[in-house]
């Protein structure tokens, strides 16, 4: 009956785990340590023309020194040990409108690349250095280290189900951006300027930063692709402008031809009873051709205006059809790997279910079955030095982290 009711126990804990999707909060401001790496990004705005001018010599990544410093040109070497994102680019930002001494406004922005990693230590399947994400806890990370190593049958069912597990959340993480970047094509397909949560991870503790990241690059996409139809839509006005001046010119030379004409008609009826010079009629004549030379040209600069905006029209077309054609590309692409993930989930949380059942089966037929304890811990640099704690599964790890992991003595069912 004991062993019956330990087995009822342990398999409720394992379904529980199933049904849990595990997401950890951001936790505020990312402060910057040795041995990041961080991703710059500076531009310019050229206030002539109303718009921004990428200085791509300075993009990049940048590592964190030992001495918590980057090295950006123009500025040399900044500490940014200790600090967020947001205050680096502001930094860099003003020294580099200092440096440079310019009237326009230069603005970087900085971000997280990748984080310093952590470590896996003790009885894993493979202990060493692994990258840190966002929402890794002590599970997740002993499922990067390939789980328990144990060749006990219950350990090994243990194992497969940290490992199953850790590949199930992160999946979800990857589900959670890919649903956020499909409302995103969606909304720019349908020209809408907001974007709104998707249900689907709207519970999601990290969907408010997931759909912060969407919404800025919905507005970037759809102000780059406004500004090209705009440009356009200027040029197209200007040669409207310029049709129509042409043909108020046009009208003008053919009144002036008109004149002429009737001019040389009357002066050569007058030279022909000897009232007037040749001379006279030669100059007319000459005129005349003049008129007529000019109303070519200005056939012929209508003809090209004509031509242009034809021209811009096809441009503006074919801007479209390749923003639509990249839009429904993408959605099919971010589509096939939402199903791909599926896959990858369903057979994860099919793993997790044959580890329990597994685990659950030792139990209920060994005889002389031990159950043994896991003990966590974590190793962390502070500002007070290398300090250790006790953890348990769902403890967050931070970046530079060592996670270990013992066995402690069971107790004898």
């Amino acid at each position: 009956m004991r062993r019956a009711a330990i087995c009822v126990t342990l398999a409720g804990l394992f379904f529980s785990l199933i049904l849990r999707a595990a997401y950890a909060a951001d936790g505020g401001d990312y402060l910057f340590e040795p041995a990041d790496q961080l991703r710059l990004k500076v531009v310019e705005w050229q206030a002539s023309d109303s718009s921004f001018r990428d200085l791509t010599a300075l993009d990049g990544l940048y590592d964190v020194s030992a001495a918590g410093t980057i090295s950006v040109p123009f500025l040399g070497s900044m500490q940014v040990e200790g600090k967020d994102a947001q205050s680096v680019g502001d930094a860099i930002s003003q020294g580099l409108t200092q440096k440079l001494g310019l009237a326009s406004t230069i603005s970087a922005s900085v971000e997280i690349a990748q984080y310093r990693p952590i470590y896996v230590a003790g009885v894993v399947t493979k202990a060493g250095q692994y990258p840190f994400e966002p929402g890794l806890n002590v599970l997740k990370a002993v499922a990067l280290g390939g789980g328990l190593f144990n060749q006990d049958t219950d350990f090994t069912a243990s194992s497969d189900f940290l490992t199953a597990k850790g590949q199930y959340d992160q999946a979800l993480v990857q589900q959670a951006h890919l649903i956020a970047a499909k409302a995103r094509l969606e909304a720019e397909r349908s020209g809408n300027q907001s974007l709104a949560t998707p249900p689907e991870i709207s519970g999601n503790p990290n969907a408010v930063s997931i759909m912060a990241t969407e919404s800025d690059a919905l507005r970037i996409d759809s102000s780059l692709y406004v500004s090209d139809l705009s440009s356009l839509d200027a040029q197209k006005s200007l040669l409207n402008s310029e049709i129509v001046s042409l043909g108020k010119k046009a009208d003008a030379q053919v009144l002036q031809q008109s004149l002429l004409q009737q001019e040389l008609k009357s002066i050569t009826g007058l030279a022909a009873q000897g009232l007037a010079v040749n001379s006279q009629v030669l100059d007319l004549r000459q005129q005349l051709a003049d008129v007529q030379s000019r109303m070519l040209d200005t056939d012929l600069a209508a003809l090209n205006a004509k031509k242009d905006l034809a021209s811009a029209g096809v441009q503006q077309q074919v801007i479209t059809n390749k923003h639509d054609l990249a839009i429904d590309q993408s959605l099919s692409d971010t589509n096939q790997q939402l199903a791909d993930l599926q896959a990858q989930i369903n057979t994860a949380r099919q793993k997790m279910l044959d580890a329990t059942i597994r685990s659950a089966r030792s139990i209920a037929y060994s005889d002389e079955h031990i159950l043994p304890t896991v003990v966590y811990s974590i190793s962390r640099q502070s500002d007070d030095g290398q300090q250790e704690f006790t953890a348990a599964d769902s403890t967050p790890v931070l970046p530079g982290d060592v996670v270990k992991v013992s066995i402690a003595s069971g107790s004898a069912l």
